[in-house]
């Protein structure tokens, strides 16, 4: 056969292909062999059941063949038509081949991959909530420190940065605001 098994097969079809296939082969092989001997040899030629990713391969194989019986040059000669029409009373109709056809298609049809993310519009959806981010805190940081008078618990906050050789006495009451130069001076003063 000379084909290689699909990588990555979902293993769900890969259970359904393996259940047909050992429904129908030993029906295909029992009656072929008994009724038409030359039939068989040349559908089962290097064909038998198999397991797992393979059986993707042996199914589908075997379904090819199936079709060629009909034709009249399929290479079956005049039994092939006749052995066909045997096979379909014995239950592998037109039908029932289909299933594992329907099947084969979804094993062999490639899924398409999400686009991959747009890194420039994901950076300025981070920038935009960053901006808004920094422009709350402004707004509520400007409140916080007009409603709140106790100058330890601003400092503690972080709207008053420690003065240095100064008590809390001689500060004052002027409370400044952080510098709004961006988001990473956020916390540099506390």
């Amino acid at each position: 056969m000379g084909v290689l098994p699909p990588e990555n097969v979902n293993p769900t079809l890969v259970l359904s292909l393996d259940a047909w296939e050992n429904e129908w082969f030993p029906v295909a092989d029992a009656t072929l062999s008994r009724h038409f001997p030359d039939v068989h040899a040349k559908l089962f030629l290097n064909l038998s059941q198999t397991e797992g990713a393979a059986v993707v391969i042996s199914v589908g194989t075997f379904i090819d063949r199936l079709e060629q019986m009909n034709k009249a040059d399929g290479g079956y000669g005049p039994d092939g038509k006749d052995a066909r029409k045997l096979l379909e009373r014995r239950g592998l109709t037109r039908d029932v081949a289909g299933e594992a056809k329907a099947l084969l298609e979804k094993v062999t049809t490639i899924e398409k991959r999400p686009e991959p993310p747009d890194l420039e519009a994901q950076r300025a959806e981070v920038t935009a909530a960053e901006d808004k981010m920094w422009a709350w805190y402004l707004e509520w940081g400007a409140i916080a420190r007009a409603a709140i008078k106790d100058r330890g618990l601003l400092r503690q906050l972080g709207f008053l940065a420690p003065s240095r050789g100064r008590t809390s006495e001689e500060e004052g009451s002027t409370v400044a605001a952080p510098a709004a130069t961006g988001s990473d001076d956020l916390m540099d003063n506390a």
